[in-house]
């Protein structure tokens, strides 16, 4: 059996990232301006917002790095131009990337399920997520990598696991993935007929009998690794 995991927030902790980030933009930019809304919890929600539309083909890449950047501008009451959105952008990129470091539980289990082929199928920049498991020293681990401006199709679209799939020549059912989100990860592996489990780290709900773990050290015991 594969084991296929994805990246940001599973193996490595974006979000802290996007966070320390966005705080060190915020000092850069604006240092003698006291924040009257909650930094990081607005830029979350901007990243996600935008993000889901560029997973959705509706905006490019560089448009929504550029959309992010101009949208926190004009909450912290201030405009940019797209030409200065994206110089402030590849600042942001490079606190972000430097940001990203492992989980506690990841190289553990990593080194645990070295009997098992071990993949990755993440979406976003090929550059950025390459650059990422690399800072980490993660790359020696896996496989295969496939990100999805190099596949041309972003999860959950099933196209996204089925190519990965037909890469190496297996079926799906021979094939286990492990995700952070719900949507994304558990319900897009499942729906394209792979067996899926959902790492819950925030414990953020949903009740799936025997497919949700809430760390990658409950991964080694579950169930479906035992019977494989």
């Amino acid at each position: 059996m594969y084991i296929i995991f994805d990246l940001d927030d599973t193996l490595v902790d974006s979000e802290q990232g996007h966070i320390k980030a966005i705080n060190l933009i915020y000092q850069d930019f604006f240092p003698n301006v006291q924040p009257t809304f909650d930094i990081s919890s607005i830029w979350l929600n901007i990243t996600n917002h935008f993000l889901e539309l560029y997973f959705k083909d509706e905006l490019s890449l560089e448009q929504q790095r550029v959309a992010r950047i101009q949208k926190f501008w004009e909450i912290c009451g201030s405009e940019l131009n797209r030409r200065s959105a994206k110089e402030v952008y590849e600042k942001y990129d490079n606190y972000f990337l430097n940001s990203c470091h492992n989980f506690n539980d990841t190289i553990k289990t990593l080194q645990q399920l070295s009997k098992f082929e071990l993949l990755i199928i993440s979406n976003g920049s090929y550059a950025d997520q390459i650059y990422k498991l690399k800072n980490n020293n993660l790359l020696k681990y896996f496989k295969q990598i496939f990100i999805s401006d190099k596949v041309g199709f972003s999860k959950p679209d099933k196209r996204i696991f089925q190519y990965a799939a037909n890469e190496l020549n297996t079926s799906m059912s021979n094939c286990l993935y492990i995700g952070n989100s719900y949507k994304l990860d558990y319900i897009g592996a499942r729906d394209a007929g792979m067996k899926a489990i959902w790492l819950d780290r925030n414990s953020t709900g949903y009740d799936i009998v025997n497919n949700k773990i809430s760390s990658l050290e409950q991964l080694t015991e579950h169930p479906i690794l035992q019977s494989s």
